[in-house]
């Protein structure tokens, strides 16, 4: 048996068909999520990108312990726990925050690691005597809010991306070849095709889009037109939306569903050669996203401020079992992050019933290495109907900064001082469960999110049973120890409480 994992950053989940999107043109994730156990209320518990990332590969909490950074040095890894069970494993990212320094220990364990340079602002050709025409973009514009960079910082992150795709510049709005998700995704294939015995395989392909820029070849731009706009593409833009119209929003997001409709094409090229390898039959496949984005809604474009809300902290997850178990289910019940490892390692009867023999073989060198420290739960049982709930809730959040509750009916909220997170007091809400997405040119900057109205102030004993069981969540998986990486917080930047 193999597992595939396809991460895909920044994927909103109610911007794929799957999850209830009609207007959205995904056609291949559709079909892999019909084949599909498909989770709704699927959560990232420590956003964003590392932290989702050491979570995933842990099955442990990161929320209470530790910010964006890397790995802990005790942390066991699922690639260091399959390391001498038999298995042959591969990552393949283009997601530079995993290889850049400091960062740079997620290959811990995997005996095969590409690394794809040059997205986003990964200093990977440096070269200034390589010239860049700007004037094909919009004017980065300078963005306020908590990560504020003046204009001149955006840009000159912005040029260094330009530098990067240099060499395919003249035509990068027609041609979707050397798109960087094509690229890993391509390596996969290549990876795959490589491997003699097609078995025991367990593959991670981390994808930075559609992460931005935003900047999808015209083909994908022509799915989601805004004849309100005829500018140059705004493909890097994060802030406050107050100095941009509502054609200018509509643009930029239509420009992020144009990115995720080319991540769909390519996850069916990708899925269509596993079938050809003859591995569709003996390979379970992960979907999955880190975390969601703003796109307009409250006043913002992408994650500028430390608010989990619903547009943030909910992620996809769809997981195809090749024996059918979970096929064309839609489960409710509350899944995150951590639950990611020890499915994989159930499934790989590294634990669980099932299992051959005593895991955690690979790390017993790190004291106290064992399966009780996995804190997520194996999601096979759900897929089987063998249960119904792993939990009540999904608590999701920045690292020191702010903490959310969500339950079926509810979703309450904690932050630090207004002065670092711009939000003052507690909030709650209720899950308006009906809301869908509007197209771009629908899109209504002022009422389209989904929690909308803050009630503590009618429901306070919702508010104060909400706020009991997010602390005790928090208290029960508190840090035995500070991580190395506890000042930081899970945006970037150090926080520390005040007295």
């Amino acid at each position: 048996m193999n597992v595939i994992v396809i991460m895909l950053d920044s994927l909103r989940a109610d911007h794929l068909g799957c999850y209830g999107n009609k207007w959205i043109k995904t056609p291949c994730i559709d079909q892999l999520a019909a084949e599909s156990a498909v989770f709704e209320h699927a959560y990232s518990e420590g956003i964003p990108t590392l932290p989702f990332r050491c979570a995933a590969f842990t099955g442990r909490y990161t929320l209470t312990r530790k910010g964006w950074g890397p790995l802990d040095p005790t942390d066991n890894t699922i690639s260091e726990v399959l390391w001498n069970r038999g298995f042959t494993s591969a990552l393949i990212s283009d997601t530079q925050h995993m290889h850049r320094p400091p960062h740079s220990n997620f290959a811990r364990g995997f005996d095969f690691v590409q690394w794809i340079r040059g997205n986003e602002g990964d200093a990977y050709i440096v070269d200034p005597d390589i010239k860049v025409n700007y004037d094909l973009f919009e004017n980065v514009k300078s963005t306020r809010g908590r990560k504020a960079r003046p204009t001149e910082v955006v840009k000159h992150r912005y040029m260094r991306y330009l530098r990067n795709i240099s060499e395919w510049i003249e035509d990068w709005w027609e041609n979707d070849e050397n798109r960087f998700v094509a690229q890993v995704l391509k390596a996969g294939m290549d990876w795959l095709e490589r491997q003699k015995r097609k078995d025991n395989l367990f593959l991670w392909l981390d994808c930075f889009d559609p992460h931005e820029p935003w900047d999808p070849p015209k083909e994908f731009q022509d799915l989601y037109p805004v004849p309100e706009y005829s500018g140059p593409p705004i493909a890097w833009f994060g802030g406050y939306d107050d100095i941009l119209s509502d054609a200018e929003v509509a643009h930029i997001r239509a420009l992020y569903a144009g990115d995720i409709s080319l991540c769909d094409k390519w996850v069916g090229i990708f899925l269509d050669r596993v079938k050809d390898l003859g591995m569709w039959d003996n390979t379970m496949v992960i979907l999955v996203s880190d975390h969601g984005e703003y796109i307009g809604e409250r006043g913002l474009i992408l994650k500028e401020e430390p608010w989990p809300y619903e547009e943030l902290a909910q992620i996809a997850l769809i997981i195809r079992h090749p024996e059918g178990l979970g096929r064309g289910k839609h489960i409710y019940s509350f899944v995150d992050t951590t639950d990611i490892m020890p499915t994989i390692l159930e499934f790989f009867k590294v634990i669980g019933p099932n299992a051959k023999r005593p895991a955690f073989e690979a790390t017993k060198f790190i004291p106290g290495a064992s399966p009780d420290e996995i804190e997520g739960h194996s999601l096979l049982p759900l897929m089987s109907g063998e249960t119904e709930k792993v939990r009540d809730y999904a608590v999701s959040g920045n690292f020191n900064l702010s903490w959310r509750i969500r339950d079926e009916n509810w979703s309450y909220y904690l932050f630090a001082p207004q002065e670092e997170t711009n939000r003052s007091g507690p909030e709650l809400y209720r899950i308006d469960s009906n809301y869908k997405v509007p197209a771009p040119t629908e899109f209504d900057r002022k009422t389209h999110w989904m929690e909308r109205e803050n009630v503590i102030d009618r429901y306070p004993e919702v508010a104060e049973k909400m706020e009991l069981r997010l602390r005790r969540f928090l208290q029960a998986f508190g840090a035995e120890k500070e991580s190395d990486y506890a000042g930081r917080s899970a945006i970037g930047y150090y926080w520390t409480p005040k007295k």
